[in-house]
């Protein structure tokens, strides 16, 4: 992962990173505002060597010095703890009372410094007032034996006083909890990453693929009280406008007749692109009709507004004759043709031959048929469906669909000979996406239609054949 992998990989990830960082200060905030105050008083040993002479002087130095750790352990000791409780009258026990109490020796130096912390400021005053005084004491009284002084300890700091805590330091609290919330949040936001095996660029779909990306469509939150946003001048409605205009230059020696819309997976966003795709399409002038191949759960009427009970079926089975079922939308300029009645036998129905026979009928009537097929990999519809057309585009969402998905149903349309046109990427961030192209409104990208015509040069035009059995179609 380079920087701009990186860097990318911070920004899709932000509210990971930002919420541990959040959380990270509002516990320590939490902390600092329960924690019992601690406070802190200083005081300072000076420790000589009492002897006449300067070679004396030195050698005694020599021995304080080397001695400094060993009066370090001493602040701490039982026999001094049980003094100052003596003294001070306090109520801690001797292991309690050292727990407050830290002693540090300056190296190379015989200054002993001496530090109690209590939860009041008066009382860590006398403590350390009085560990010093005693321990000057207990210092003399083990070195100096047999009447002879030879080390001295001198209080030359005071026990220093302060009503400013020592503890909780919010400054340094809240420094290190941001730092630690950061870290550990940017640690999650690269494992979550390397973890999601959902499409999230481009590149995820034309390297493993050889497939273009048709068009890029933007969340929109306010799409759901639209009923088709390619008749409005919005950036949702630009991609779709995008989408017709890449259709064209898919094989300029090719006159398309009909198209398949299908997903891998429910509530990826089929039925709108579908939708409006024959919009935009239709208001260039074009004959479009929408058929709604979905027998299981049908939604191109109601997405329409129009009614659907009286469709694709009713015609199959002969119960209703052709032009009654077709329903023409003054308002977008497009026909539809509903499911109609849901039948127990969706497959066989839609692999029948009269299906095959109604599909042509529909081609030589209209400039483009777009059929809007059930999700790919749990059904066996759509593989079908596939063949009756002249090619077919893969709806994915955004951060949803996982490349995994998408090679499976890339994997069960070729497996039929069904030809596949490219990948329309739904619910795209309004910003930051990374679905390259040349051209971008509000946010997201589209390809150029150079781009979309190139890789499919390669691959051979489905031919309109049902398929030989069944099983050929279940993918």
């Amino acid at each position: 992962m380079d920087f701009k992998e990186l860097f990318a990989t911070l920004r899709r990830r932000w509210l990971v990173i930002v919420s541990f960082f959040v959380v990270s200060l509002i516990a320590v905030s939490i902390y600092s505002i329960f924690v019992t105050p601690q406070y802190a008083s200083s005081t300072r040993l000076f420790i000589s060597a009492d002897k006449s002479n300067t070679a004396e002087a030195y050698a005694g130095g020599a021995f304080v010095t080397q001695q400094m750790a060993s009066y370090a352990q001493l602040a701490t000791s039982r026999e001094l703890m049980t003094r100052v409780i003596d003294k001070t009258g306090v109520s801690y026990g001797p292991d309690q009372l050292a727990g407050k109490i830290s002693a540090v020796a300056t190296p190379l130096q015989v200054l002993l410094n001496i530090t109690v912390t209590d939860t009041n400021a008066t009382r860590a005053q006398q403590l350390a007032s009085t560990t010093a005084d005693e321990l000057a004491k207990l210092i003399e009284e083990i070195e100096n034996k047999g009447g002879t002084q030879t080390v001295k300890a001198t209080v030359v700091d005071p026990a220093s006083f302060s009503t400013v805590p020592v503890t909780p330091n919010w400054t340094l609290n809240l420094a290190v909890a941001g730092v630690l919330g950061l870290v550990i949040g940017t640690g999650v936001a690269l494992i979550r990453d390397l973890m999601d095996n959902s499409i999230k660029n481009a590149s995820d779909i034309t390297k493993d693929h050889d497939l273009p990306v048709m068009a890029s469509v933007a969340f929109d939150k306010s799409v759901s009280k639209e009923r088709a946003v390619a008749e409005f001048d919005t950036p949702r409605a630009e991609a779709f406008r995008m989408l017709r205009t890449n259709l064209q230059f898919l094989d300029i020696d090719v006159h398309m007749k009909s198209l398949l819309i299908t997903s891998p997976l429910p509530q990826d966003g089929k039925t709108s692109t579908a939708v409006n795709l024959a919009v935009a399409v239709a208001q260039t002038g074009r004959r479009v009709l929408i058929v709604d191949g979905d027998l299981r759960r049908p939604s191109v009427a109601s997405v329409m507004g129009l009614p659907g009970n009286v469709g694709l079926t009713n015609v199959l089975v002969g119960q209703t004759d052709l032009q009654t079922a077709l329903q023409h939308d003054s308002s977008t300029g497009v026909t539809v043709l509903a499911s109609g009645p849901l039948p127990p036998n969706p497959s066989e129905i839609l692999q029948s031959q009269a299906t095959h026979e109604l599909f042509r009928r529909l081609e030589n009537m209209f400039d483009l048929m777009i059929v809007d097929a059930p999700p790919l990999l749990p059904l066996a519809d759509p593989a079908v469906l596939s063949v009756e057309v002249d090619g077919v585009i893969i709806v994915i969402r955004h951060g949803k669909t996982t490349r995994d998905q998408l090679r499976q149903s890339v994997e069960r349309l070729r497996s039929v000979g069904a030809r596949v046109f490219g990948v329309v990427a739904n619910m795209t961030p309004a910003r930051g996406s990374r679905f390259y192209g040349y051209e971008t409104y509000g946010g997201y990208e589209q390809l150029t239609p150079e781009e979309a015509q190139i890789p499919r040069k390669a691959e051979p035009v489905a031919k309109k054949t049902r398929p030989s059995s069944k099983a050929d179609t279940k993918g």
